[in-house]
């Protein structure tokens, strides 16, 4: 649907033809005016692979999908981030991320209505609105399924310096104690 793999791909034109690239590898080329049916395309894909089997978070599996096999787990939990020359982008493609141990996070992806696992690179070229009310159709495209979601899992597993004393907490408590 628009795109043309490798080795055709090679010989298409660079100006009018964005790289398709799947775990860093140039697969091939996809026109510029049917970059964002692509996208879309793959991005109905994961989310019908992901129903179907009942993926709904990046470790399980709902009850009574059956277990997934390894060609639908991959399918459910694709990266895809679209990055146009437009945007600005730091290097214009559609980029296709498969491997494992990715992080991923789930939002829901209001155009389909269904939940969607999003990766780091495909988070900054969606728009996702931070609660229901803030959706606006034609402008953002995803709703996050928790307002607290929008923090890294590292920033969530850091407690406030109140409730963990930290080193620099502890010296300078030590120190006002010396000067009394």
């Amino acid at each position: 649907a628009g795109a043309v793999l490798m080795p055709m791909a090679a010989s298409l034109p660079i100006n009018s033809y964005l790289p398709i690239l799947m775990d860093a590898m140039l697969i091939g080329r996809v026109h510029l005016d049917q970059a964002q049916a692509v996208a879309a395309a793959l991005r109905r894909f994961k989310v019908d692979t992901a129903a179907e089997v009942g993926i709904t978070s990046d470790a399980e599996a709902t009850e009574g999908a059956g277990a997934p096999t390894l060609l639908q787990r991959t399918l459910a939990t694709l990266e895809v981030a679209l990055i146009l020359p437009q945007l600005g982008g730091s290097f214009a493609a559609l980029y296709i991320a498969s491997t494992a141990a990715r992080f991923t996070r789930p939002v829901r992806n209001a155009l389909l209505n269904a939940t969607e696992l999003i990766g780091p690179l495909e988070q900054t070229t969606l728009r996702v609105a931070y609660a229901p009310e803030d959706y606006r159709p034609g402008e953002t495209s995803h709703v996050e399924l928790d307002p607290t979601n929008i923090f890294s899992v590292v920033a969530s597993l850091t407690p406030f310096c109140d409730f963990n004393q930290s080193p620099r907490n502890m010296y300078q408590c030590q120190m006002g104690k010396q000067t009394m």
